[in-house]
Parts: C-alpha cells; sequence; structure tokens
C-alpha cells in the first residue's frame, strides 16, 4: 500500500471544503458585523432600577402621611416649605419633581455611563432616608 492512497482522497476533499468556507465568508467589508463590546440593557427592564424607585417613592408618601395626621392632630406646622398647612396635593407638587429628577439621572447613569445599579441607587436611599427622618421627626411633636 502507498501512502499516496491514504493522501489522494484528502488532497480531493480539500477543494471542496474550501468552496464551502469561502461561500460563508463575506464577500464585503459592509457586511462584517461588529457586536459592541458593552451590551446595552435598558434600565426600565431592569427590577433593581424599579426597586430603589419604588422605596423613594414608598418614603416619601409615608412622609406626606405623618406630615397630614400631625397637622390634624397636634398644633405643630411644617417646618419645609412656604405653606404651614400644606394638603397632600401641595406636599405632591413638592416632592415629584425631585422623585422625576432623581429617576432621571438614574435612568441616564445606567444606560449611557453604564455604571454599576448600587451606584446610580445611591439617590433613592438617600432620598428615602431623608423622608424616613422627617416623617418619623413628626413622633416628637405633641
Amino acid at each position: 500500500m502507498s501512502p499516496l492512497r491514504f493522501i489522494l482522497p484528502l488532497l480531493l476533499a480539500i477543494p471542496s471544503m474550501a468552496q464551502n468556507v469561502l461561500l460563508e465568508a463575506p464577500t464585503s467589508q459592509t457586511e462584517i458585523r461588529v457586536s459592541p463590546a458593552v451590551r446595552t440593557l435598558d434600565p426600565i427592564r431592569d427590577w433593581k432600577f424599579w426597586t430603589g424607585t419604588g422605596v423613594l417613592v414608598g418614603a416619601m408618601l409615608y412622609d406626606q402621611q405623618q406630615t397630614l395626621d400631625g397637622l390634624k392632630h397636634t398644633g405643630c406646622v411644617e417646618a419645609n416649605g412656604d405653606n404651614p398647612r400644606p394638603t397632600r396635593g401641595d406636599l405632591m407638587r413638592r416632592n415629584l419633581p425631585f422623585i422625576v429628577g432623581i429617576t432621571g439621572i438614574k435612568y441616564l447613569m445606567a444606560r449611557y455611563a453604564h455604571v454599576s445599579w448600587w451606584s446610580y441607587s445611591v439617590g433613592d436611599g438617600v432620598g428615602a432616608a431623608v423622608h424616613i427622618h422627617a416623617g418619623m421627626e413628626w413622633n416628637s411633636c405633641r
């Protein structure tokens, strides 16, 4: 048996394999698609994004309810803002722009700056802490 008997089928198969490879190759530079190095995720679909916003809104609602209960049952007045006896609508008009602003900045940081979730949730944590503290201050008012 000669080595040519084993090599000859391999040599005959190489052109057909090359044709298959060449058919799959792009014909021009415009057909080459480059995938981005960083995958951009939409923060609107992320549960961590909405959890932080929910905590902030919950703390705001707690502070508003404590304020309204304190105004109703004690002789104390609201120290923040120009209206010492605000209604729920007044409190919402004062607080909602801050929540929308914090959420918008969070969205921009998550979408375009590609920061991690805990770094853009700092604004939610600080805002929630401020509202919870302000709501708890009504407990010391008599």
